[in-house]
């Protein structure tokens, strides 16, 4: 992989978490040692990456490497435990589960809302800088978010986005930045759904 395809790839995983990512300067950043060293253009150290890890995988778990103690202990307390659950951590996890998920949720869309605003500050950036603005030059929205992706309203415009949900069970997350009065309205589909609060904004 070449310099610059790797950069942009460190890029995307960067948006994908929601990190700054206009104020880097490519020339500056590249490999030392086995990592990835991003630069900004006063040639300070923002974020390090390890290459071995970039493409890393979750190893999957052997059944066989169970150990005979580990099941024989599992059935020993298999009747306690059934026990156990039903009377004392479903009732907790009934009482719980509601604002769990309400917070798993909220945590789920922070990466890609993070991403429309961000998308937003890199084409402000271009704009000063005389560069294009279309909608492929800001790289926040070109990223890969769980659940979500992010679609031009404008191909010739980068200063407003959409992020849909690929499954259809969240809704939809807009961003746009007037240049005339300098504001950013923030709207979305369904204030019944989460992130999405009264008044269609977020």
């Amino acid at each position: 992989m070449n310099k610059n395809d790797l950069h942009q790839k460190i890029l995307e995983k960067m948006s994908s978490r929601g990190i700054d990512i206009y104020n880097i300067d490519q020339e500056k950043s590249g490999v030392i040692k086995n990592y990835y060293h991003i630069l900004n253009k006063r040639g300070d150290l923002l974020f390090r990456f390890n290459l071995n890890k970039l493409n890393k995988t979750k190893a999957k778990i052997n059944p066989k490497t169970r150990s005979n103690f580990l099941l024989g202990c599992g059935i020993v307390l298999a009747i306690p435990g059934i026990f156990f659950l039903f009377t004392i951590l479903i009732p907790i996890f009934t009482v719980t589960i509601s604002s769990f998920n309400y917070v798993n949720e909220k945590a789920k869309l922070l990466p890609v809302k993070n991403a429309l605003e961000n998308g937003i500050k890199e084409c402000l950036t271009r704009s000063s800088k005389k560069l294009s603005t279309n909608f492929t030059d800001a790289l926040s929205f070109l990223g890969n978010y769980k659940g979500f992706k992010i679609q031009s309203i404008d191909p010739n415009s980068c200063f407003k986005a959409r992020a849909t949900s690929k499954d259809n069970i969240q809704t939809w997350f807009e961003i746009d930045y007037d240049s005339e009065t300098g504001k950013v309205s923030k709207i979305c589909g369904d204030s019944s759904k989460s992130g999405c609060d009264d008044g269609n904004t977020w």
